[in-house]
């Protein structure tokens, strides 16, 4: 089963360096947009503006298979 791993950028950067065993790559997709979902969620509002969050799936090698960018603009009512 290959292992995808999940690194977030947003105000800092973290790397997986652990990964999970899934059995695909919809599987592995399917787990970073929940994942990104639970984070937002705890986010609250404070979602930093001007600094997209984002979410990279790669595989063993390191290579980048997918990601998931957020970004926030704020508007003059």
């Amino acid at each position: 089963m290959p292992r995808y791993f999940f690194h977030l950028r947003h105000l800092n950067e973290s790397s997986d360096s652990d990964g999970i065993d899934l059995p695909d790559f919809e599987a592995a997709w399917a787990e970073a947009v929940r994942t990104c979902g639970e984070m937002l969620r705890d986010f609250e509002g404070s979602l930093a503006p001007d600094r997209p969050f984002e979410l990279l799936v790669s595989d063993g090698d390191g290579a980048v298979l997918a990601r998931l960018r957020i970004s926030v603009d704020f508007f003059d009512p």
